[in-house]
């Protein structure tokens, strides 16, 4: 059996006229939430993420047969986070695109650390963190930091 629409006696009131909202109309703009860290980010850890940048990819100097491509980045040693945190900035090298690829295991079974076991991959970057955090605070003016 076929049925019609059903249909209102009487139609609805809109109670208060309908407007158009903007995003700026809003009495208080949302706010950006700062990033997940495992601790709080030193004055040694800003200045690190910055020094960090102007470095050559890691891969060029210590993996044989890297082909470097794209820009620097840094790559964390994802080892005791969780929940979305991150790592510190200390425990980080630089890295090109094809390279964080790798270390994330984003490469799709290709690279060098294709036939690696996680732990494996995490040593390695432990001692490439050594290195760097050896390199940086080796230059590194504690004095400015400011308590």
């Amino acid at each position: 059996m076929k049925r019609t629409p059903l249909k209102r006696r009487t139609p609805l009131r809109a109670k208060t006229p309908l407007r158009a909202k903007s995003y700026f109309s809003r009495k208080s703009l949302m706010k950006r939430k700062a990033p997940r860290r495992i601790g709080r980010e030193t004055a040694a850890e800003r200045e690190y993420k910055r020094w960090i940048h102007t470095q050559p990819c890691d891969g060029r100097t210590s993996l044989p047969s890297h082909v470097c491509s794209g820009l620097i980045q840094q790559c964390h040693l994802r080892d005791r986070t969780g929940l979305s945190l991150k790592e510190r900035n200390l425990d980080s090298i630089p890295g090109c695109r094809a390279l964080h690829d790798e270390i994330d295991g984003r490469s799709r079974g290709e690279g060098y650390f294709s036939g690696w076991s996680l732990g494996e991959k995490k040593s390695w970057m432990r001692k490439r963190i050594a290195v760097h955090n050896a390199r940086f605070f080796a230059n590194y003016d504690s004095s400015l930091e400011v308590a």
